[in-house]
Order: C-alpha cells, then sequence, then structure tokens
C-alpha cells in the first residue's frame, strides 16, 4: 500500500480506512482466536527468571507445569492477553454464547460474529470493560484455555490492549515519515483516546523539552484555543436544565435567535446588529434556559475531561434545599479549581517518563529510571535506543494553572473583550464606507457589567487560581542567576591586574630565561 505509487493523500486515506477496518474487525469478533496467538522463547528454566511477574510468557508456563505439562528451556510459549476473568476485580463482561470457538468477542461485550458458529446469532453488547487492575503479564493464558474459556463466557481477548501495543507502534513507525498522518491520527482510527498519544511523536526529545513534537511558537501570538489545546477543562453543568459543557469563563457569547432571551437579567448586552449577545459566565446559555446557573460537573473515577465521552458520563450535582444557589456555585467552583490544580501537581511531581519507541513498553506505560548519553536521556529497558520525555513536563503543568486562572479574571477579560469590540466597531466603519453591511453582526458592542453577587463568585475563585499560578516558577527568571557575571568580572579583573603587575616587575633590565640550544 505504502510502496504502490499513488498519490500520497490517497495512501494516508488508504491506511487510515485500512485501520478503522481492522479495529472494527476485532471488536465486533470477526477476527478467529489464533490471530492474538503470541509466542516467546525459554532460555531458561521459567523459575529462574527475575521478574517472572512481568513476562506473559512466563506465567503460562509455569500454569502449565502446574498442570503438569512438561516444560523445557528451548520451549516456545504460545500466549494470548485478555481481560480479567468473568467474577473477578475489574471484570463484568456478559458471557458470550455457548461454542463461539472460531471467533471470540474481543472487547468483552459478549457477542459473536455471525457465522462463526452455525446458527449462533450475535448477542446483546454489554457496557463497555473498566480498565483492567493488573498487568497483562497476569492476564495471559495458553490458546486452548482461551477457547474454552470463550466457549464457557468466562474469559474475553482484551482488544484494547492488542490495539494499543501490537497494532499501533509498528504502523505507527512504519507511517512515521509519511506527511498528512501522525500517530495521533492512526489511534483515532483505531478507535483508541487519541489524546493519550497528542505529541508523542518520534524523534530526539529529551527532557530537555517541553512540547515534544510541536515547532516553538511565541506565546504573544498564540490564541487562547491553542494555548489551552489538551489541558484538563472545567466541565460544567446547568442546574436547571442539565446542559453540559466546558466552563465559558466570565462572559459566555450568545448568537442566534437564543441571544434575544438567553441570560435576561444578567447583564445582557445585545451585539451590534443584535446577532450576538454577551452575559455572565456563570449563566446557561443553551436554547430555552433562563437564568440557569452553572456548577461544575463530577465525573466517574479514571474518566478524564479531555475524553470524547466525558460529557456523556458526567453528572451536575444538585443544588441543596434551602442553599443560597450562587454561595454553593462559589463553593463548587473552589473545590473543583483546587481538584484539578492539586491533580496536575500530582502527576507533575510523579516523574513519570515515556520512551519515544512506539514499540518500547515505556512508551505507554512510564518509566521513573534515568540514564544519560551524549543526545539526551535514555530508556532505562536495556536495548532499546529511544529517548525518554517527561510525561508531564513542568510547561504542561503551568498551562493548566493558567488556564485555571484565565477563566475568572474579571478585569483581563473585560479589556479583551472591549478591545474586540472596538477593532469590530472600525472594521465595520471601514465596511460600511466600502458598501458592505454584514460581518460584524457576531461581536457585542459593549461588554456587559456583572452584578454583585456574580462578581463575587468570579473573585473568589481567581484568587485561588491566582495563587496556584504564582507558586508555578516555570516564568520566573531569578536574579540571582545573574550574579555569576559579576562574579566572573571581578575575576577578570583582578587576573589582568595580575598580569599587568607583572608585566611591569619585568624591566628593561630584567633577567631574561636563556632559550634552549
Amino acid at each position: 500500500m505504502i510502496l504502490s505509487g499513488k498519490e500520497r493523500d490517497e495512501i494516508v486515506d488508504a491506511i487510515h480506512t485500512m485501520l478503522g477496518a481492522v479495529a472494527a474487525d476485532m471488536r465486533a469478533g470477526s477476527v478467529p482466536i489464533d490471530k492474538y496467538v503470541i509466542t516467546k522463547g525459554l532460555n531458561k528454566a521459567p523459575g529462574d527468571y527475575p521478574d517472572v511477574k512481568g513476562q506473559p510468557h512466563l506465567q503460562v508456563a509455569l500454569a502449565l507445569i502446574k498442570a503438569g505439562r512438561a516444560v523445557n528451556v528451548g520451549d516456545h510459549i504460545p500466549y494470548i492477553i485478555c481481560c480479567e476473568p468473568v467474577g473477578s476485580a475489574g471484570a463484568g463482561a456478559a458471557p458470550t454464547s455457548p461454542g463461539a470457538e472460531g471467533t471470540v468477542s474481543p472487547s468483552g461485550d459478549g457477542a459473536t460474529s455471525p457465522g462463526a458458529t452455525e446458527g449462533a446469532g450475535a448477542s446483546a453488547a454489554a457496557p463497555p470493560r473498566a480498565p483492567s487492575s493488573v498487568g497483562p503479564a497476569m492476564r495471559a493464558y495458553h490458546p486452548d484455555e482461551v477457547r474454552k474459556g470463550v466457549a464457557a463466557g468466562t474469559l474475553h481477548i482484551d482488544i484494547e490492549w492488542y490495539l494499543t501495543q501490537q497494532v499501533l507502534p509498528p504502523v505507527a513507525r512504519v507511517c512515521e515519515p509519511i506527511a498528512g498522518t501522525s500517530q495521533q491520527r492512526l489511534a483515532s482510527c483505531l478507535g483508541l483516546d487519541a489524546s493519550r498519544f497528542a505529541g508523542r511523536t518520534g524523534g530526539a526529545s529529551g527532557l530537555g523539552r517541553d512540547d515534544e513534537g510541536s515547532a516553538f511558537v511565541p506565546r504573544y501570538v498564540s490564541s487562547a484555543a491553542d494555548r489551552f489545546a489538551g489541558v484538563d477543562r472545567l466541565l460544567t453543568g446547568c442546574a436547571s436544565c442539565g446542559h453540559i459543557a466546558p466552563f465559558p469563563g466570565v462572559f459566555a457569547l450568545v448568537k442566534g435567535p437564543a441571544a434575544a432571551t438567553a441570560g435576561a437579567g444578567a447583564g445582557a448586552v445585545p451585539g451590534a446588529a443584535g446577532g450576538a449577545t454577551l452575559v455572565s459566565g456563570l449563566t446557561c446559555t443553551a436554547a430555552g434556559c433562563v437564568e440557569g446557573l452553572l456548577l461544575p460537573v463530577t465525573l466517574p473515577a479514571g474518566t478524564s475531561s479531555t475524553s470524547d465521552d466525558a460529557i456523556a458520563y458526567a453528572s451536575v450535582p444538585p443544588v441543596p434545599r434551602g442553599a443560597d444557589p450562587l454561595d454553593f456555585c462559589r463553593v463548587q467552583l473552589l473545590e473543583a479549581v483546587e481538584a484539578k490544580a492539586e491533580a496536575a501537581i500530582l502527576l507533575h511531581q510523579q516523574g513519570e517518563a515515556f520512551c519515544d519507541d512506539p514499540v518500547c513498553p515505556y512508551y505507554s506505560h512510564g518509566a521513573r529510571a534515568l540514564s544519560t548519553r551524549k543526545d539526551g536521556f535514555a530508556c532505562p529497558r536495556p536495548g532499546c535506543r529511544g529517548l525518554i520525555a517527561p510525561g508531564y513536563a513542568h510547561g504542561k503543568l503551568h498551562v493548566q494553572l493558567e488556564y485555571l486562572a484565565s477563566l475568572f479574571g474579571v478585569e483581563r477579560e473585560r479589556r479583551k473583550r472591549r478591545a474586540a469590540a472596538e477593532a469590530a466597531a472600525e472594521a465595520a466603519a471601514a465596511a460600511l464606507s466600502k458598501g458592505v453591511t454584514a460581518g460584524w453582526e457576531d461581536v457585542p458592542s459593549r461588554v456587559p457589567e456583572l452584578t454583585k453577587p456574580h462578581l463575587a463568585v468570579f473573585a473568589a475563585v481567581e484568587g485561588l487560581a491566582e495563587r496556584y499560578l504564582r507558586q508555578s516558577a516555570y516564568q520566573y527568571v531569578s536574579p540571582g542567576l545573574f550574579s555569576y557575571v559579576a562574579q566572573v568580572n571581578t575575576a577578570l579583573k583582578r587576573q589582568r591586574a595580575a598580569a599587568d603587575g607583572s608585566a611591569a616587575g619585568a624591566g628593561p633590565g630584567a633577567k631574561r630565561p636563556r632559550k634552549a640550544e
């Protein structure tokens, strides 16, 4: 496919289509069990390995020995990585139809593909399986055991592991030189969480770089959308209608017909032609909702706000009976901002580093051991030639804290909105002089004055977010760093004075050393 000689765009589209089809077949149970078998040889007795619990083929070999089967040095042990068995911690998949030994319901949804067994139809799909709580080595089984487990509905192949560890790494390595695709795009085609692979490209990334695989862009030319792309978003939901979306900040912009009624009583200001309205960011802007209050939502454990299904699993906390809604909103926002800031700081302090080689186990799991070489920090895995980079660098931490602070800065947002309104007014005047009567309706002509209760909420949360941001020394340059300049200048002056003194002491009649004959 890659060497077919076709146009690059056509090849890239074919790769993406093929990956989507492969992932769909694997999740649908159309791939035979034999295709998932991995084989690895034994160089010594299974019990002589120091890391038995971390190698799947050793776990299978020990299970074979326990079952009374002979296992010798030099044997090749086949195994398949499965999800946790039904009934164990973290398991919860429905069993498959009995007799489905030809194909497997890989994601644990209990479905068999049509035609896998005679007269067997697809069973109802169960909810998605939660992430496994044990490593892949402890979930490795012999193919014969997997076939029996699939037939009994007790075992399901871990398709997500195979897509992440066996399909994506070699494909990403082969496609790395091809323009028009990336590892994040390939992961998305396979149905994986693409945010896990954002900025994870090949090349010498090393610990000295904060934004791996991206070119330097000055901050003053970057928009907020570009600067805060990929941060842990603050999701809020309306206490009245339940609408959930990322928190808009101090002001929310409402366009279209909903702008006529949105935020009534919250200081709404129409646009230059009535086509847009600015309302307080604490007010719901969903169509048909009047003065709904936004509250931080709660997410299930292990669900990231950057994932595509975050909004689907989020829930809006109810306002307690008898409580002041705005005071409850203030407390909830303070707790949400503090939780996100502390979580980001913890991720940074854990210090996990990831290898840039897609086939290395430390590419997805991370490591904390460091070893240096001339072109960066080397991967600690023996035989791996990749470089490691921090999974949550100090630059990423600072951007997260800056994002939280940017949501509640009232005066800063007012200045930005007023500058945008003035620029729109100038553009409108210039356009009208040329006979153009449209193009600026979506820019409000004035900035609303927020009510005192809303200002109090923003001020309280902004103070907390700014306190966290001030603790970050990412953009702070200590004057002490330049103290060495004065020290070096003083030392140079002393050396120069000593040299001048020596030259002055050596007069015309001073003895000079004879040259060697």
